[in-house]
C-alpha cells in the first residue's frame, strides 16, 4: 500500500507488492514521469534507491496528479 507520511513515502514493491520500502523526502533527488507500455509511471530517484508509482494503481488521474504534486512539494523540487 502506498503511504505518504510527514517525512517519507512508503512504496510497495516486489512480487504482488508484498514488500515495502521507505524513501525519505529529503533523500529524493529527482522525480521523472515516463510512459511505459501505454501506462504512466512516476519514478522517484533518491540518493540510494528509487521507487515507482504506476498511475493505474491509483483510483483516478486526479489522485495521481495530487500524489505527484505532493511529492514535488515535499522533496522541494521544481514542478514539471
Amino acid at each position: 500500500m502506498l503511504e505518504l507520511s510527514s517525512d517519507s513515502i512508503v512504496l510497495p514493491y516486489g512480487f504482488f507488492h508484498r514488500k515495502s520500502k521507505h524513501i525519505g523526502y529529503a533523500n529524493i533527488r529527482a522525480i521523472t514521469e515516463e510512459k511505459r507500455y501505454g501506462q504512466t509511471v512516476l519514478i522517484i530517484h533518491a540518493s540510494t534507491d528509487y521507487g515507482k508509482i504506476a498511475a493505474s494503481l491509483l483510483s483516478d488521474t486526479e489522485t495521481y496528479t495530487a500524489v505527484k504534486n505532493f511529492l514535488f512539494t515535499k522533496a522541494n523540487l521544481p514542478m514539471k
